[in-house]
């Protein structure tokens, strides 16, 4: 198997790569479109159920463990000793301090104006060198005519780079719908809540939450009504299912 050869967790193909590793993907990749996800727990569960989000989700070039519990269970599945997530406000924070470098175009897609006006200032002071356009879209089932817009939208920019935060996995759906319109080579990245922690929107974690897998407890501490389905529910069925796969050391169809 190559380097970031995918393996199965759940029903979905997991890659795993250094991060850095996935920017340079980023910006050399030859790939007319180039699709990344950062997969939670809760999206593999989704697409657990739904086999048409499988296909869309395993047809991308990379799904990578953005959650520690996804993390170690790759780990567990595939007796690898992998330390460090690639999580979406990280790999966000990585693609820009390269795209002000190399002077590179990023578009911003999703949440709402008030959010990426602060996401833009916060990304200005810090990275003059990188022309950011963005297109507020809300978090609901999204038609055809919106991605037309967004992917027309994009196609006017010189933008190569491309940031989907929707919410899992409305995010991936759109990034998947969104590569038929596009008419330039483009990476196209879902980073989930990143635009709003990194506009400072919404507090992230502590570092040593994150670190020991607890960010699912801080996030239901703050948005019990939204999340406690997501975390208590979906997280404690992944559980099941992954001890269910090592047991029977078998791929779910």
């Amino acid at each position: 198997m190559s380097l970031y050869g995918k393996k199965r967790v759940l029903t979905l193909n997991i890659s795993y790569l250094a991060l850095e590793k996935l920017v340079d993907k980023i910006f050399t990749c030859s790939k007319k479109i180039l699709l990344i996800a950062p997969i939670a727990t809760y999206t593999c569960m989704r697409a657990f159920s739904d086999k048409k989000l499988t296909k869309i989700l395993n047809s991308f070039d990379f799904l990578v463990p953005d959650s520690y519990w996804l993390l170690q269970s790759y780990n567990l599945l595939h007796e690898t000793t992998h330390k460090k997530r690639l999580y979406g406000p990280s790999i966000m924070i990585e693609v820009i301090k390269q795209a002000n470098i190399k002077h590179r175009a990023i578009c911003m897609i999703g949440t709402t104006k008030q959010t990426l006006k602060s996401l833009t200032f916060q990304l200005h002071k810090q990275y003059p060198n990188v022309p950011l356009f963005s297109i507020p879209l809300s978090f609901n089932p999204i038609n055809k005519k919106e991605i037309k817009t967004v992917a027309d939208y994009v196609n006017q920019t010189n933008a190569n780079i491309i940031f989907i935060a929707l919410g899992s996995p409305l995010q991936e759906c759109f990034a998947y719908s969104l590569k038929n319109l596009i008419k330039k080579p483009v990476s196209i990245i879902t980073v989930g809540a990143a635009f709003d922690f990194i506009s400072k929107i919404k507090k992230q974690a502590p570092l040593w939450m994150q670190n020991h897998g607890l960010e699912w407890l801080f996030r239901l501490i703050n948005e019990p009504q939204r999340l406690w389905q997501r975390y208590l529910i979906y997280g404690f069925a992944f559980l099941l299912l992954i001890t269910k796969q090592k047991i029977g050391h078998k791929n779910y169809e």
